[in-house]
């Protein structure tokens, strides 16, 4: 069946246009599990303080920090007029193609093993319906609103671009659940890292009026045609392709893995942070990270983050007179620069990949409007992608080593240095607030998890499709699982700054006065933390709260 020019220009899906409602949304926020860390990853940078009002998505690159910020907040989105153009340069081949007769992938011929046999035209229609319904495979917890929107948010900056071979109508569509706030129930596994087929069919199906959308606290899901209902939004009748356009694509692996970069950019500045808060703690010796030592071996990383330790510990911390404890800290001190400047380094590649993901015309075929013709290709593998973040996810495991050796080493402080007695009447004292021994046990179980976690998934994909995607990255599961790898991470690195405020409180370290801004608040808020006297209160809750203070905190460290 041929599009329509009629339906080209005249979406199905669409808002009716109630200035009030509009107004609402414009100012609505989309709140769930994650957003309190979400929320905190807002940064300094100029991408951190870009009004969302003048990013103009398919004109302005997209990034990591802005697609987390749009699926934030529910609102309008800006498209620029070219992009319409573009959709309607690749939407011309796809109708000339089909009119010459010629075989196409996914436009007059199946998709995977059906790959070669023909799809009657009569029956176009009916085959994008099949697409979504054959595809509907997902399984799991459904993905929280954020991720969701983050999810639809990829695929429509990267069909923006012009290489998907969709109706505007299609295009239109997704905009229209993304700015009316009608956010798809997409389960949370079934992708093998080569186009998230089944993740995107949840969208799909919601676009049409089947499948489910999540309610407005994103707990629970209602019938997508009575969500549609509700936003007075008619569902969609998909043209030739517009099945393959949108589930042909790695919209899920990018758009998490974009939440999951800002994540990790956090967690490098949360790191530096907490860790120069221990040297403070443990009166480490900082000579080892002035800048002519660093760069003896001047690895980019292992500079910025020596850098980043002389700007939060104070000039005379890094070139004062010796003070340190010990001639020599152990390692878990001494190549704080080095451990920490590789993992800066990976974080970097990493949002270098994505970036590139969200800006790339990955999609397969390759629509060359130039000479007329539709070409097979792999642009959708993420082995990159899959790659970095199974080398990040290896880092934080040996983050977690050095950090649980430094709970290890605070931990016998506290014991040392304050007597039984001091430590029973420490546990209603607020002025000297009492910190568990046995965070030791929970440290120790967090390495454990993070060192399971450094196991690679890039290399373990399976043959799919009847033979024919013999080869996949599983880049989905990579970057979930970085999610998982930072969350452990994160709750590591509250208890060291917990730990280090108790030994503080036991035996404050000689350089007080020397501390920087920043720590000197870490420290406060953390004391503020334990001096809570509530016995409801319970060790989770208190290191929950400090690792939003640590999360908010970071937002302004910064590369000296």
């Amino acid at each position: 069946m041929q599009q329509h020019a009629d339906a080209e220009q005249r979406p199905q899906v669409r808002p009716t246009m109630r200035p009030n409602r509009r107004a609402a949304q414009a100012k609505r926020s989309v709140t769930d599990a994650s957003s309190a860390g979400v929320n905190a990853l807002a940064g300094t940078s100029a991408e951190a303080s870009l009004p969302l009002s003048s990013f103009v998505i398919g004109r302005d690159r997209m990034t990591p920090r802005i697609l987390e910020r749009l699926a934030v907040t529910v609102g309008h989105l800006d498209i620029d007029p070219h992009v319409r153009v573009r959709l309607a340069e690749a939407r011309g081949v796809i109708e000339s193609v089909m009119a010459r007769g010629e075989p196409a992938y996914g436009v007059n011929r199946g998709l995977g093993p059906l790959r070669d046999q023909e799809i009657p035209e009569e029956l176009q229609h009916a085959f994008q319906l099949f697409v979504l319904a054959s595809h509907d495979a997902a399984v799991g917890k459904n993905l929280t609103p954020i991720e969701a929107r983050s999810v639809m948010l990829a695929r429509l900056a990267v069909m923006a671009q012009g290489n998907s071979g969709a109706t505007t109508s299609l295009f239109e569509g997704l905009r229209c659940l993304l700015e009316c706030g009608v956010t798809p129930a997409i389960p949370s596994e079934g992708s093998v890292g080569a186009a998230d087929l089944s993740m995107l069919a949840a969208i799909g199906n919601v676009l049409v009026g089947r499948g489910r959308v999540l309610d407005e606290t994103g707990t629970q899901t209602v019938p997508a045609r009575e969500a549609l209902a509700t936003a007075e939004l008619v569902p969609l009748e998909l043209a030739a392709k517009d099945g393959l356009a949108l589930v042909g694509a790695n919209a899920a692996s990018v758009g998490i893995a974009a939440l999951t970069s800002v994540r990790l950019d956090r967690f490098t500045a949360s790191a530096d942070l907490v860790v120069a808060h221990t040297f403070d703690a443990l009166n480490g010796s900082v000579k080892g990270f002035q800048e002519k030592v660093v760069a003896a071996r001047p690895h980019p990383g292992q500079i910025r983050a020596a850098a980043r330790f002389r700007s939060l510990l104070g000039s005379s911390r890094a070139y004062g007179p010796a003070t340190a404890g010990s001639l020599q800290d152990p390692l878990s001190m001494r190549t704080v620069p080095q451990v920490h400047g590789t993992l800066i380094e990976q974080a970097d590649v990493l949002r270098e990949s994505v970036t590139v993901e969200l800006n790339a015309r990955s999609e397969n075929p390759y629509i060359d409007v130039d000479n007329d013709v539709i070409i097979s290709n792999g642009n959708f593998s993420t082995i990159q992608m899959a790659i970095t973040a199974d080398s990040v996810r290896l880092l934080l495991a040996h983050f977690g080593i050095m950090s649980e050796r430094r709970c290890s080493l605070m931990i016998r402080r506290l014991r040392s240095e304050r007597s039984l007695v001091e430590q029973v009447l420490s546990i209603d004292d607020a002025e000297h607030p009492f910190v568990p021994v046995i965070l030791a046990n929970t440290a120790s179980s967090l390495m454990a998890r993070l060192q399971q976690l450094a196991a690679p998934v890039s290399h373990l994909g399976g043959v799919v499709g009847d033979g024919v995607e013999d080869h996949n990255a599983q880049g989905y599961l990579a970057v979930r699982l970085l999610e998982d790898s930072l969350e452990a991470a994160e709750r590591l690195l509250a208890i060291e700054a917990l730990l280090a405020v108790g030994v503080g409180v036991a035996a404050p370290a000689p350089s007080m006065k020397d501390r920087a801004p920043l720590v000197v608040q870490l420290s406060k808020r953390i004391r503020e933390t334990l001096a809570l006297n509530d016995p409801a209160i319970m060790t989770s809750q208190r290191i929950d709260r400090v690792r939003a203070d640590i999360a908010e905190l970071s937002e302004h460290v910064q590369d000296a």
